[in-house]
């Protein structure tokens, strides 16, 4: 390391370090992270770092001001360092790379600072030090050195240390001290200096200014330490001085034409005005950065000066710099409110609440939630000072709107109640029914069903609003909605009309829109689809022209499972990326939560485990921020059906566990799942048993949005639990027959079972129909082929192999074993000597089938992976590569790309944009797998049956494997039974009659 002549007393080595990692950015941009205690002298470090290399090729950022507002001091550091920023179209553009976009003006834009300095970067708010970080992980190609001063021990610091390179300042040696003395203190004295300051040199700087004239006498130190010492400067300052040192101190930072405006209000002359600014730049209280811009002259100054200001003066003095903020065009409305608040008590209580009324607003249409939380939550606080004309009620229910936008759903309701209750003390009904439809409503997009509080504040609302008026539809659309588990689905349609009615005659576009919502959750279910479909082109065209987003949101939520509903997959997924961009505009988890779990559900149906799984934890995480019931629900159906159809190996969740236990409540829905479940995974008896206890509650089933979905785990809970109960059989195939159209669609969208011809064709087989079974199922591959779902082809497939009558009876000859493999609507029915069992279905077990259907008769590996449909066997020659290098490249280009993509959204915390790099990586790296070989070699056609022999292997011998578990004597005698390689056979070495499906 090189030493360098530098004016910083005690930091040398310091400055070599930054000076050797500056030059090292000429090669190779990087990012530098300088820690220390506040005072110890980082802000000090690094302005000598930017005048040792020439002040025009740095440009230092300090994080304050920002409040909470999304990549403000990313946009401010980008900006003093002569690049564009990033523009608001910039944030909301769906797609944006931010962290490219960043990159980008770093690495192109010349003649712009390559040194950028954030100061204090632990202040900074959390999508800008997200954003921060991932940068300065990629900073190789720009030649641009980021360096960051932060706090030692501040939470930001711990996060950053863990990405950055970090040069520690520590505390100065007690000769630096004496140094900064000039060598004037005796011993003693400079001992008392350091012992009190720690080695910190503002600290100790501070207590050698206290005594300009000698040392202080032993124990002579103020006891009040640090603070009492800046007070001590400041009152020996002229009044003008000190008034420019104070407005500096309440205001943080301030530009010189704003604190001349300041002290100008209590002097006429403006020369008095210039000369006390030149005394308090010399106290060295107050610093200029720049030309324009004071700030004190560290944070602990000023601190220490609005603390020792009397509140009156104080709250004077934040009054005064809100009204020059005030009267500036553009001034930042958060700015103007954060002073108001502060001089409330100077009788600014009513401007301050105005203010953050519009604070607010302003924070929520630039997406800063949380500011718009903290102006909405001041509004509040402040509220009483107005006395009884205070529009508490309305205050209480912004604030309310402001948390749930964070996912603060129980505060939100909290504040919602409040407001009604003021309100109605008021007699102020309007309000009241403002508050009320606000109750467990999420605006609508999430109605919570019989919640008692909810009901009875909308009843009230309804009997104090005018019969007729929009007002009152709304509140009985939404009384509709929320009684959607305790009343009769005819009167919830009854009132659902009755609100469209009224919005209609009141010419109320978002009122019709919400009476429309109420109408098509009451007539949610299979007989009111054609209905519906009408009603949500409506209810869209309502939203659209009146740009109501939520609105818009709601009615393609909607829309995406009615599409589902109908079967048409290739429109769910459009609509879901309609969906996707508008959510993307909004960016509140409460919606965006939603398409991952929907594309989720397509995955399952495209037999896409992995993926599905992985936008399944996306969605959970952001229906966590956004504390949404239906985003946990989706997701625990969606893997509680996906996994129990996967036909793979996986553990249950706790949750799982928890529904196949006996404990929780027994509503039938529960039971019928508990049902499904046990019947899928093997437990027949315990799903008969279940199906016993829910037989009475079937036939008084609602026809509502669930209903096809629990007559279609009824379903195949009777079908794999072999129950003999034809009555209930014929019962649930005859409830079904009349939706035979339509696709069974889980939880708003969770899972879809396909076609209702495959469930109808799992029953009529169970029913002994077997001709009758054969046509269902091959309507609903037709059907399953046309939307391309693999999954759903498969396990109509599998069932379909299952179509014919049984076998004839076991044989009881003496020396010959009765043995069984009969599949079993995705599963396969085992037996031997007696005993039977259950297995999951797989390819190999479908291999075993046709082996055991001609003992001792070969059968080639190849015919066995081409079901026999592939001709001649490919035993030798070389048609070419699968796929070729020019493709083979441009796919590992891409994975390189999407490896990147994936890095940035971890640090980014951006589940979403993660779960969809990994779905477009997971369909690459199979495509890959398919076309090479082992070391990355690219297969050749010629190599088929040496992957057919090693494929098959494989697989039986998974599938004897599995056959053990449940029946260990029939593995037994199929491993030893079962020979594999290029060609298979089962030769039994025991007699054995084979019952087949």
């Amino acid at each position: 390391m090189s030493s360098v002549a530098t004016s910083v007393v005690g930091r040398e080595h310091e400055v070599s370090a930054l000076l050797d990692w500056w030059a090292g950015t000429e090669d190779l941009g990087s990012a530098l992270l300088v820690v220390g205690e506040p005072g110890v002298g980082r802000t000090t470090l690094v302005r000598e770092l930017v005048r040792l290399v020439d002040e025009p090729h740095a440009s230092v950022t300090p994080v304050d001001g920002e409040g909470v507002v999304p990549y403000a001091a990313v946009d401010r550091l980008l900006r003093r360092s002569g690049r564009p920023g990033l523009a608001p179209e910039l944030l909301s553009a769906p797609g944006v790379d931010l962290v490219d976009a960043v990159l980008d003006q770093l690495a192109t834009e010349t003649g712009a600072a390559r040194l950028l300095v954030v100061d204090d970067a632990h202040l900074l708010e959390p999508a800008s030090a997200r954003l921060i970080r991932s940068v300065a992980a990629e900073l190789g190609e720009t030649q641009v050195g980021l360096l960051l001063t932060a706090a030692s021990g501040a939470p930001a610091t711990t996060s950053f240390a863990t990405h950055l390179r970090l040069l520690e300042v520590a505390a100065l040696a007690r000769n630096d001290i004496d140094t900064l003395a000039g060598g004037r203190l005796p011993e003693p004295a400079l001992q008392q200096v350091y012992d009190a300051s720690r080695g910190n040199p503002l600290l100790a700087l501070e207590l050698l200014r206290a005594w300009p004239d000698g040392p202080p006498p032993a124990g002579a130190l103020p006891p009040a330490g640090f603070a009492a010492l800046v007070r001590r400067r400041a009152d020996a300052l002229s009044p003008g001085a000190r008034r420019v040192v104070d407005t500096v101190a309440v205001a943080g930072e301030a530009d010189v034409d704003l604190v001349s405006q300041v002290v100008r209000g209590s002097s006429s002359d403006a020369a008095d005005a210039d000369a006390a600014l030149d005394e308090a730049l010399r106290s060295g209280l107050v610093r200029a950065d720049g030309v324009a811009v004071l700030r004190p002259a560290h944070a602990f100054v000023g601190e220490s000066l609005a603390a020792a200001l009397p509140m009156s003066t104080a709250a004077q003095l934040h009054k005064r710099v809100a009204q020059v903020l005030a009267a500036r065009p553009g001034a930042p409305s958060s700015a103007v409110a954060a002073h108001l608040v502060a001089a409330a008590p100077a009788g600014a209580a009513a401007e301050a609440v105005d203010a953050c009324v519009e604070a607010a607003g302003a924070a929520t249409a630039v997406r800063a939630y949380a500011d718009a939380v903290r102006w909405t939550g001041e509004a509040v606080r402040l509220a009483p000072l107005l006395g009884a004309d205070a529009p508490l009620a309305g205050l209480r229910i912004a604030h309310g709107d402001a948390l749930a936008r964070v996912g603060e759903a129980s505060a939100a309701r909290s504040e919602y109640v409040a407001a009604a209750e003021h309100a109605g003390r008021r007699g102020d009904w309007t309000t009241y029914a403002e508050a009320a439809l606000k109750v467990g409503s999420r605006d609508g997009f999430e109605v919570a069903a019989d919640d008692a509080e909810q009901l009875a504040l909308l009843s009230l609302a309804l009997e104090h609003t005018e019969p007729g008026g929009p007002l009152h539809a709304r509140l009985l659309a939404r009384r509709s909605v929320a009684s959607w588990a305790g009343s009769p689905a005819s009167q919830r349609e009854r009132h659902a009309r009755d609100a469209v009615a009224m919005a209609r005659s009141a010419q109320d576009p978002l009122s019709e829109f919400d009476a429309l919502a109420a109408l098509h959750d009451a007539i949610a279910g299979p007989f009111g689809i054609a209905e519906r479909a009408d009603v949500l082109d409506r209810m869209l065209a309502l939203s659209l022209a009146s740009r109501d987003a939520p609105r818009e949101l709601l009615a393609r939520r909607m829309r995406v499972v009615l599409h589902l509903e109908s079967g048409r997959l290739d429109d769910a997924s459009d609509e879901v990326a309609s969906y996707d961009d508008r959510a993307r505009g909004l960016r509140l988890a409460l919606y965006s939560c939603y398409p991952p779990l929907w594309r989720a559900c397509l995955r399952w149906a495209d037999d896409d485990r992995a993926g599905a799984e992985v936008l399944i934890r996306a969605a959970s995480s952001l229906g966590e921020q956004a504390a949404s019931a239906n985003a946990a629900i989706i997701a625990g159906g969606s893997m509680f059906f996906g996994l129990l159809d996967s036909g793979e190996p996986w553990d249950p969740t706790e949750e799982l566990r928890a529904l196949l236990g006996e404990t929780g409540a027994e509503v039938l829905w529960v039971v019928v799942s508990r049902a499904y479940a046990r019947a899928a995974l093997g437990d027949a008896e315990g799903a008969r048993a279940l199906l016993e206890q829910i037989r009475p509650a079937l036939r008084d089933l609602p026809v509502d949005s669930e209903y096809l979905a629990t007559l279609t785990q009824v379903a195949f809970a009777l079908v794999w639990s072999g129950t003999e109960d034809p009555k209930t059989v014929r019962w649930v195939y005859e409830s079904l027959l009349p939706h035979r159209d339509q696709f069974v669609v889980e939880s708003l969208g969770a899972y879809t079972h396909g076609s209702v011809e495959r469930v109808l064709g799992a029953l009529a087989r169970q029913d002994g129909r077997f001709s009758d079974a054969r046509d269902h199922l091959a309507r609903a591959r037709e059907v399953h082929v046309r939307v391309g779902a693999a999954r759903l082809v498969r396990l109509v497939d599998e069932a379909d192999s299952a179509t014919t009558a049984p076998g004839p009876g076991v044989a009881t000859a003496v020396g010959i074993r009765p043995a069984a493999l009969r599949p079993a609507e995705g599963r396969w029915q085992v037996g031997f000597l007696g005993s039977t069992g259950l297995v999951r279905d797989s390819k190999g077990m479908r291999d075993l089938a046709v082996l055991l259907a001609s003992p001792r008769r070969p059968v080639s590996a190849w015919a066995l992976v081409t079901g026999g449909v592939a001709g001649e066997e490919p035993w030798s020659g070389d048609l070419g590569e699968t796929l070729d290098a020019t493709a083979r490249a441009a796919y590992r280009r891409r994975l390189a790309e999407l490896d990147d993509e994936l890095s940035r959204a971890d640090l980014l915390g951006d589940e979403v944009a993660g779960a969809r790099a990994y779905d477009e990586r997971a369909r690459i790296v199979a495509e890959l797998r398919r076309a090479t070989g082992r070391h990355g070699r690219a297969r050749r056609s010629g190599d088929g049956a040496e992957r057919a022999r090693s494929t098959v292997t494989a697989r039986i011998r998974d599938a004897i494997r599995r056959i053990a578990a449940v029946d260990p004597a029939l593995g037994e005698h199929l491993d030893r039974s079962v020979r594999t390689g290029r060609e298979c056979v089962y030769d039994p070495e025991i007699p054995v009659i084979w019952q087949l499906g």
